[in-house]
């Protein structure tokens, strides 16, 4: 059972990731000048398309089993 969270750890939680905004900011800019941008667009339309046929696949099983 999830536990109840008060209303002051959700900022505490949040200031304690700041710090990894701009690392991931910077992590990014580097991938992007690093990466081909085909193979990159390649690679995250397949990403989307396994992704959709997964869901497409869960959301039909579940017509099948009801």
């Amino acid at each position: 059972m999830a536990r109840a969270r008060h209303a002051l750890e959700e900022p505490v939680d949040a200031a304690f990731c700041a710090p990894a905004v701009p690392v991931g900011v910077w992590a990014g800019w580097r991938l992007h000048e690093r990466l081909d941008q085909r193979a990159l667009y390649r690679a995250v339309y397949g990403i989307l398309v396994v992704t959709a046929a997964k869901l497409l696949w869960d959301e039909l099983a579940g017509y099948i089993r009801a």
